[in-house]
């Protein structure tokens, strides 16, 4: 089947995705500061959602789905004729993380239209329930993706050119996210930061040369394109 129309878009998408997402992050980290170890009071949920720069990251956030998605699709398809197993199964686990992510973020929106309303005790005790909830769905989907990065990852570290870059940067988010994870567990600040940023740079570096990669493979003739997956199909064999 000839992909080179998927991969065209898919290419457009991951470089709009890896700079919307990185856009979004300097503007919540512009607005909040430093992420705390410790949960947000009722007081600091709403004196957060009051911010302009919250709510641009917000609608950032929104932007990215219509980009991350067809971004993930092109990276299947790309994976799939070379390394089936590993990009089924991290598709299954990007699928998961999917879910979680967007479902978070609607109940972000519910907080978003709820700090609208004159500011109560009752209303600022709703919205830190829901913080709490959003920030339920929210845990296992960054395992489900940490884990979809890593066998994503791994499996484009046996390809060669710039495949092989991608699936590095692909690894360095799931090392960012046990720093992060390991700064959150252990209650250290410094760390916790640490490993989110480096992340959310991670995360854009990914992408945009996952853009590059899939933009190029849409100029690839079909039997080039062919030729070119049955030599990584060796290389990965031999990995």
């Amino acid at each position: 089947m000839d992909f080179r129309g998927l991969y065209k878009w898919a290419g457009v998408c991951a470089i709009g995705y890896g700079v919307v997402s990185l856009t979004g992050y300097f503007f919540s980290f512009a607005s909040n500061g430093p992420v705390s170890v410790t949960p947000p009071s009722p007081d600091q949920i709403w004196n957060m959602l009051q911010k302009q720069g919250n709510h641009v990251a917000f609608r950032l956030d929104q932007l990215s789905y219509f980009l991350w998605i067809p971004a993930l699709v092109g990276l299947f398809a790309f994976l799939r004729d070379r390394r089936p197993g590993r990009a089924h199964l991290g598709g299954a686990f990007a699928g998961f993380a999917l879910l979680g992510l967007f479902a978070s973020s609607i109940l972000a929106a519910a907080m978003l239209t709820l700090a609208q309303q004159p500011a109560s005790d009752a209303l600022k005790e709703r919205l830190a329930v829901f913080d709490l909830v959003s920030f339920s769905l929210l845990l296992p989907a960054l395992y489900a993706l940490a884990a979809a990065n890593l066998l994503w990852g791994l499996a484009l570290r046996t390809q060669v050119g710039l495949a092989k870059t991608v699936g590095i940067f692909f690894l360095i988010q799931v090392a960012a996210f046990v720093v992060a994870d390991a700064g959150f567990i252990g209650n250290q600040a410094a760390l916790l930061n640490a490993g989110i940023a480096i992340d959310n740079l991670a995360i854009a570096a990914t992408y945009v040369a996952a853009g590059v990669l899939l933009r190029r493979a849409s100029a690839v003739e079909p039997a080039a394109e062919a030729a070119t997956r049955e030599k990584d199909r060796a290389a990965g064999a031999s990995a």
